[in-house]
């Protein structure tokens, strides 16, 4: 855990990426020192082939808000459904 810490607090010191540049190459290119983190954008960043995906976060949104949970405050949602 200390490691994964250890490494975000390296990337929020690090340069910004440039907005006009393929993010999936630079963390390509910074994949040795932002290992875990490389690991996750490049799952977040590749083109999906399907939509099944996308519907499935819309159902799992369905299922974490619903009427007894209407008071989440949008953060929680969001991470409850990264999590999930």
């Amino acid at each position: 855990m200390e490691e994964l810490e250890e490494e975000l607090k390296n990337y929020r010191a690090f340069p910004s990426i440039p907005l006009d540049s393929d993010h999936l190459q630079w963390w390509k290119s910074h994949e040795q020192r932002f290992p875990r983190l490389a690991k996750l954008a490049k799952s977040l960043l590749c083109s999906l082939t399907t939509s099944v995906p996308l519907e499935r976060v819309f159902s799992t949104a369905g299922d974490i808000v619903n009427a007894q949970r209407s008071a989440l405050k949008p953060n929680h949602v969001d991470a409850l459904i990264f999590v999930k």
